[in-house]
């Protein structure tokens, strides 16, 4: 947040953002003493989901697209939809808006499939996101 030390003030949302990740009397010491913060503290705020050595960070990050591969597009889509508006709204809006999404997460397709593989002790092939790959590529 050094936007402060050359007279700017912070954009590209980062004052509508930082008071949701670490509360807003953290956002306003983290916005107004300019200071940095070291991998760690980030880490601790929140700022960070993780942290690992540079040699290891293709590896972490293949597993972490491969895990979320696994994930039925669909139903992808309308959690990240109701994460992108639950800030917004207030509980009973968001319990509307979960009905409605597993409402239409029912109707689809993909949850059967998903339960069929389960049985027959299968993973689901989802249409839609390609597979990670070991070695590189979709």
């Amino acid at each position: 947040m050094a936007h402060l030390r050359l007279g700017l003030v912070p954009d590209l949302g980062a004052l509508y953002l930082l008071p949701r990740v670490v509360g807003l009397q953290r956002a306003r010491e983290l916005t107004y003493s300019t200071r940095e913060v070291d991998a760690q503290e980030a880490l601790r705020l929140g700022l960070l989901m993780e942290v690992c050595e540079s040699d290891a960070l293709e590896a972490r990050v293949r597993a972490i697209a491969q895990s979320m591969a696994r994930a039925a597009p669909a139903a992808v889509a309308l959690a990240k939809s109701m994460l992108n508006a639950s800030l917004d709204g207030d509980r009973r809006s968001a319990f509307a808006l979960e009905a409605a999404s597993q409402a239409a997460a029912f109707a689809a397709e993909e949850p059967r499939a998903q339960i069929e593989a389960a049985l027959a002790r299968q993973r689901p092939a989802f249409a839609g996101f390609p597979r990670v790959r070991e070695g590189g590529g979709a």
